[in-house]
């Protein structure tokens, strides 16, 4: 039968279960990283996507709970937060998930004048992609950004339309969201899923609290990544995005002396 929705507490096992593939490796078979950067980087991410395939392989059972989620979603992909872009005759995809640097590309592509199309904005967007990209996170520096954001700040407020269509409602959100700290955001929001939606209701990006919810929806739900048109060529983790940028700008031919997207980690502060 086909599973409607998955409580957070499975959620949470994948996550951390298909966190593991943004390992670094440190190890490089015959590659010397100092004599050949490029060619280190080009084994780390290869070996990153390896370790994804063998993870949604591993799910890949009509027995598994998880398997209707990973692989028979309707919309694997949350078109507003995947874009197309073209570098030189090159068509890129990238998917970002909330949190996980995805404010940090628009800015980069602003910085280098690089045009770009939300899959909601593009309906002519290309079929095939010469390069896939994905930017990951340590979840729990993300599930930490997350809570930061959107309850410590009242980031919320800009998330909700119905506040900011009508602002009489800002009485009944503000109950919803304030008083939340990082311990009743972990036990009760994300392991007990306070917030409980089921797939369908989440893939309506209008709805109430979704866009707050996405912030700590993993990567197979946000950019489908089991799905075997949009596995990714490329793994980026925001921890060490620094260092691999010039993999991806040198394979992409664009200028050394483009802006990197720029990064602020906030684990143990």
């Amino acid at each position: 039968a086909h599973v409607k929705a998955m409580k957070t507490s499975q959620i949470i096992v994948l996550v951390f279960s298909m966190g593991s593939l943004v390992i670094f490796i440190t190890n490089q078979e015959g590659v010397d990283k100092d004599q050949n950067e490029l060619l280190y980087y080009k084994n780390v991410f290869a070996m990153r996507r390896r370790r994804l395939e063998a993870v949604c392989t591993k799910y890949n059972s009509s027995a598994a709970n998880e398997h209707s989620s990973l692989y028979q979603r309707k919309q694997p992909v949350n078109k507003c937060t995947a874009r197309y872009f073209e570098v030189k005759g090159k068509q890129v995809f990238m998917c970002n998930v909330l949190k996980g640097g995805s404010t940090s590309w628009k800015s980069f592509f602003q910085q280098n004048k690089i045009k770009t199309s939300l899959l909601a904005d593009c309906e002519n967007c290309p079929k095939e992609s010469s390069m896939k990209i994905v930017q990951v996170r340590h979840p729990l520096e993300r599930l930490l950004a997350a809570w930061r954001h959107i309850f410590k700040n009242g980031g919320w407020k800009s998330l909700e339309d119905d506040v900011i269509s009508h602002p009489e409602l800002f009485k009944k959100y503000e109950a919803l969201y304030s008083n939340i700290n990082w311990s009743h955001f972990v036990e009760e929001v994300v392991l007990k899923d306070k917030f409980s939606q089921t797939e369908s209701e989440l893939d309506n990006l209008n709805g109430a609290g979704v866009w707050v919810k996405l912030h700590w929806a993993p990567y197979w739900f946000t950019c489908g990544v089991c799905s075997e048109d949009l596995v990714p060529d490329i793994i980026l983790k925001t921890e060490t995005i620094q260092q691999e940028i010039s993999f991806v700008l040198d394979e992409l031919e664009i200028p050394g002396g483009a802006q990197s997207p720029p990064v602020t980690l906030i684990w143990g502060n």
